[in-house]
């Protein structure tokens, strides 16, 4: 019963975890509760019971947030359970009964090591991190300007398996004193430097106006776009004149609100992933429209768009291409980005594959970085402006209701990692822009604007950090510390089976 009693608080605490329903301090409750339950257990027994357990409160807490089936989604969601609950299998069988204060270790390497190599092999990047949970947590952010979002995963499990080996020694004060004092020394070493970071931190000097604009019209448009990316219908089967109609319309008052945006003092509009909608063929007069309308403003504009090839050649390879282009106040182009990560699925189908590095440009209002959406879900784009110290990241993105406020959030941990500001301009989710410390400037919520327009002034300058000088170093060690783990356990369980065979 007490097991069960524990597996309990960590099923209610997992609701906590689950990116809709974000509570911090649930991340960091969740998996004392589930060693707890997995100590009282039989190791393999407690895995799948745990596993299956934690299914049922992912399956209603993470709801909506992937656009796949039903039958697929209660697949995904019970795989991803089993995932979750592997570390603890292995410190269970590794360590139990009663670890050492340095065994403690071994449950947030493991986990390290788990979201690390998913990250490097996912589609989906860094989603899924525990790191996320922490969001608004400042303090703590912090530290992943020098071990990337790895460190903020270390820091929540180690609490869980170090209260779990103070639990198991009885709160013995002799017994556990060094230790507590070793992990306790640790933790508030990461709170107390953080918030000294946000608070004594100094914005750079320049700053500039900046404008993340969309479209409400894009909603009439999506109406026809929706069947192609969530429905898989097949490209002839759709009208395509009454398509680019209803672009035309869109196009048409995206450059009418570019204007209004310059006239209130603008010096860069970026609009929102994918706004313009048009055949290949017409990408030289619609270009064409944006310098003009760059020119006659005297500004930088970000202008995105879906350029969509022969739509009888998609057997043959994809046709879609969604792009990003920077135009000066002259007009003149000053770069060209391609998406490079997509949603699994059919936008990966049908898009053509950027070059995978994000789009750098110097100006005379600094050096800006550029990447759409995706991309910026892992750390790899953003690390690759970082060492090129941009001073500002600037990231068009297209969301949906259920992710709205979490995708744009999740980017904030990109501005920390690289010492920039960020700007993000979602369609369909949360615009907003942050310094380099994660501080929000400014947001705007698709569902609830009236505008249709983010208006913020944001500091141009790169801040150093560690991170962007060592990588992911933390991460790698945790990785090659759990496999130098498994060798030595496999090598003492093997010595063990010889001698009791002689």
């Amino acid at each position: 019963m007490a097991a069960l009693f524990w597996l309990i608080l960590a099923c209610l605490a997992s609701l906590g975890t689950s990116y809709i329903w974000i509570a911090p301090i649930s991340a960091f409750l969740m998996p004392i509760f589930f060693l707890r339950f997995i100590g009282l257990m039989p190791p393999f027994n407690g895995y799948v019971l745990g596993s299956l357990s934690l299914a049922v409160p992912a399956y209603f807490s993470l709801k909506g947030m992937f656009p796949i089936g039903e039958v697929e989604y209660v697949i995904a969601t019970s795989i991803v359970s089993f995932i979750t609950a592997f570390p603890f299998l292995y410190y269970r069988m590794a360590c139990f009964p009663k670890p050492s204060f340095k065994a403690t270790l071994i449950l947030p390497m493991a986990v390290v090591t788990l979201e690390f190599l998913n990250s490097m092999g996912n589609p989906f990047g860094t989603w899924g991190s525990s790191a996320y949970t922490q969001i608004g947590n400042l303090p703590l952010l912090q530290l992943s300007s020098v071990m990337g979002i790895w460190g903020i995963v270390f820091l929540i499990f180690w609490t869980a398996s170090v209260l779990n080996w103070a639990w198991g020694h009885q709160w013995h004060w002799a017994t556990i004193k060094k230790g507590m004092i070793v992990f306790l020394s640790f933790f508030l070493l990461v709170q107390v430097s953080g918030g000294l970071r946000v608070w004594i931190s100094s914005s750079p000097k320049k700053s500039i106006q900046v404008a993340a604009i969309s479209s409400p019209k894009h909603d009439e448009l999506w109406v026809h776009l929706k069947p192609i990316f969530l429905n898989n219908a097949g490209l002839n089967s759709l009208n395509w004149s009454a398509l680019y109609e209803k672009a035309e319309e869109v196009h048409d008052d995206l450059f009418l609100r570019t204007d209004n945006a310059a006239k209130n003092g603008a010096q860069l509009i970026l609009w929102s992933e994918a706004l313009g909608t048009l055949p290949k063929s017409q990408e030289f007069n619609f270009i064409a429209q944006a310098q003009r309308v760059a020119k006659s403003n005297r500004i930088y504009l970000g202008v995105t768009w879906l350029s969509i090839g022969d739509i009888s050649q998609v057997k043959s390879g994809p046709v879609f291409e969604n792009k990003l282009m920077l135009l000066g106040p002259d007009g003149e182009i000053l770069g060209l980005y391609l998406k490079s990560i997509f949603i699994p699925g059919r936008e990966a189908e049908i898009t053509v594959v950027g070059s995978g590095r994000p789009l750098v440009v110097d100006t005379p209002l600094g050096k800006w970085g550029f990447a759409i959406s995706f991309d910026m879900d892992s750390s790899r784009l953003g690390m690759l402006a970082a060492k090129e110290q941009v001073d500002l990241m600037l990231v068009p993105g297209s969301d949906w209701k259920t992710i709205a406020s979490l995708h744009t959030k999740m980017t904030s941990f990109r501005a920390i990692e690289g010492g920039y500001g960020l700007v993000r301009s979602a369609r369909y989710g949360l615009s907003a822009a942050y310094n380099h410390l994660g501080q929000t400037l400014g947001e705007m919520d698709y569902f609830q604007t009236q505008t249709y327009a983010l208006h913020v002034e944001i500091p141009v300058g790169h801040r150093k950090t560690v991170y962007s000088a060592i990588g992911n170093s933390f991460a790698l060690f945790c990785v090659f510390g759990i496999l130098l783990h498994m060798v030595v356990q496999g090598w003492v369980y093997i010595r063990r089976r010889k001698k009791s065979v002689f």
